[in-house]
């Protein structure tokens, strides 16, 4: 039981006290003349001699008076108790869909669980209230919008499908509280195990915020690196396996080599600390898997991926003075790993001994110098070995044709406002990939080292603000990667991939296929949610995608008692519950007690 006014109940002990002080009193009297003591009526219990006070007696009367006294000072308190159920009209559920709530909790995972005590919220709905569900996956996604249509909700309930992928709980809620703030009486019921970070810049309003706490697993393995190295000896894998329990474990790791058993090993870990071992891996391999069997509770870390060789992520460098339309749309691209630098490192440049690191460099307003990369992209930056040539600057040039370059594939130039460009001519086995009035607007040079030549920077034009910008800069990177370019690509489960096509299909390592629908030759494909290799076509390829889970947060399972939401603690309830006033029986059963004390005292009168 909660009191919503409990310092009331401070006052019951003064007036308490002076209800009894008037019955310690003395009794006033008045002198009054009469004939005879024979018209007076006998009263024995007047006769007490008269005191300031006097001994304390039994009343009946005392005890109604002081009765009602405490129960008027109990409504006032506000008393409300705990009941199953919802308060308010408007409810709003928030579904944690994350990695974690996939934890095994005996038959069931801890999704069936949720997914359970939100049918059961549908069920206690009163007729005329209205429910709203929200998937707290990867991306919020609505399950169905506010309405007061029970079997709908039940029929949408029954489609939703928990992820392998960190859930955005916060962006939920805040959506949650979106929904909600058309109603002052409107509550938030979050279904979750409490394995997320406290959300940022979400404010209930004047919604109630509750957290359904669901499982009790803790006990987990999951694995926390896996990672290729080459060596003076061969290639050789790392893979660390931390135990993020509180019980010692023992389970068995595999190595898998392009799919091919390499290597396996049963060991022992204790709680709270991690299990490392080297393995050696085929020199030629690309992909290294590694799986757990008897990892916990929890098999969605269980599995780890690292791409080598050709189909390890590419290193690319980009040499500019700051470039924030470049640096966005290469921070989207899968596969790369970007560095930024104002000047090209020593150990890059081609004078200097060893190999180079990046396999793509990229010149953005600063002079192309000669570098040990694959490729070489220049946007409007000439240098010794480039393949072209400058013969000054033209002023808004304008886009006349196109060639069937791969670099343009899925990229439309018309349109595009160029500000200024430089006047390039061709040199060598140059081709001009787009041509303006002025010349050539990008220019591509086959052979060992691969360079792409654009005569305007991103900065100078619009061209960043079309979709063709970011299909333009994939399509560069699989061109100047050569003979590097890989059909796999690694990701974390839930990340989002752009690729340069109308229709995206993929299909998930359960063999579920999705086809996914872009526009203006770009689809943006988010059905990555599941660990392991899917396979993806668009535009006449066909790529293997590997999906992980690399999230220490969700691998330790271990349920929250209470989480901050909104800047305060909400502790954790096993189901839905809403608060009752019981203030109106009691101030009834008060103004019953104070009438049975008047006619007590009336009578007795």
């Amino acid at each position: 039981m909660n009191l919503l006014n409990p310092g009331v109940l401070w006052w019951l002990l003064p007036l308490g006290g002076a209800i009894v002080a008037l019955y310690l009193l003395r009794m006033r009297r008045r002198d009054l003349q009469v004939p005879a003591n024979f018209l007076w009526p006998e009263r024995t219990d007047e006769i007490r001699a008269n005191s300031l006070f006097q001994k304390l007696k039994f009343s009946w009367l005392m005890v109604l008076q002081l009765l009602a006294l405490l129960l008027i000072g109990a409504a006032l308190s506000r008393p409300q108790t705990e009941q199953s159920g919802l308060a308010g009209d408007l409810t709003v559920i928030v579904l944690d869909a994350s990695a974690s709530m996939s934890a095994s909790e005996g038959a069931r995972s801890r999704f069936d669980l949720a997914v359970r005590a939100s049918e059961q919220i549908i069920a206690d709905a009163q007729p005329g209230d209205k429910l709203a569900m929200i998937l707290a996956g990867p991306l919020p996604e609505v399950v169905f919008p506010l309405s007061s249509d029970p079997a709908l909700q039940r029929m949408k309930l029954r489609d939703v499908e928990g992820t392998d992928a960190e859930a955005d709980v916060g962006e939920a809620l805040r959506l949650a509280a979106a929904l909600a703030k058309s109603d002052d009486s409107a509550q938030i019921i979050l279904i979750s195990d409490g394995a997320f970070e406290e959300p940022e810049n979400f404010s209930p309003g004047g919604a109630s915020v509750q957290f359904v706490k669901v499982g009790d697993a803790k006990e987990n393995l999951g694995i926390e690196a896996i990672g290729a190295v080459q060596t003076g000896e061969g290639k050789n894998v790392y893979v660390g396996v931390r135990n993020y329990g509180d019980a010692s474990q023992s389970a068995s790791l595999s190595i898998h080599a392009d799919g091919d058993l390499i290597n396996s090993s049963r060991f022992d870990v204790k709680p709270g600390e991690t299990w490392g071992r080297t393995f050696p891996a085929p020199a030629n391999s690309e992909v290294l898997e590694a799986r757990l069997t008897d990892g916990g509770a929890l098999t969605a870390d269980d599995y780890g991926v690292e791409l080598t060789g050709s189909a390890a992520a590419k290193q690319i460098l980009v040499v500019t003075p700051g470039s924030p339309f470049l640096e966005r749309v290469l921070s989207l691209e899968p596969g790369v790993v970007v560095d930024k630098s104002g000047s090209v490192p020593d150990r890059e440049k081609r004078s200097s001994l060893g190999p180079g690191q990046y396999d793509i460099v990229i010149f953005d307003g600063v002079p192309e110098e000669e570098v040990k990369s694959l490729g070489i992209l220049s946007f409007a930056s000439i240098g010794p070995s480039s393949p072209v040539s400058s013969s000054g600057s033209v002023k808004n040039p304008t886009f006349l044709s196109a060639s069937d370059h791969e670099l343009l594939d899925g990229v439309d130039l018309s349109g595009v406002y160029i500000a200024d460009a430089l006047r390039l001519q061709l040199k060598g086995s140059a081709t001009a990939a787009a041509d303006s009035d002025s010349g050539p607007l990008i220019v591509a040079r086959d052979g060992l080292q691969r360079q792409v030549v654009t005569s305007f920077r991103p900065g100078n034009s619009d061209f960043p603000l079309t979709v063709a910008f970011p299909i333009f800069i994939a399509n560069t990177i699989e061109y100047l990667a050569g003979a590097a370019a890989s059909n796999v690509l690694e990701v974390a489960t839930g990340q989002s991939l752009a690729l340069p096509a109308d229709e995206v299909e993929v299909e998930a390592p359960d063999g579920t296929k999705t086809t996914y629908t872009g526009k203006d030759g770009r689809t943006v494909v988010r059905g990555f949610s599941r660990i392991g290799p899917h396979k993806v076509k668009y535009a006449g390829l066909e790529k293997t995608v590997y999906a992980s889970l690399k999230d220490p947060l969700e691998s330790s399972i271990k349920p929250r008692s209470d989480v901050s939401l909104g800047g305060s603690d909400t502790e954790g309830t096993e189901a839905a519950i809403r608060l009752m006033d019981i203030w109106k029986p009691l101030a009834l059963l008060a103004l019953l007690i104070l009438a049975g004390e008047w006619f007590m005292f009336a009578r007795r009168s």
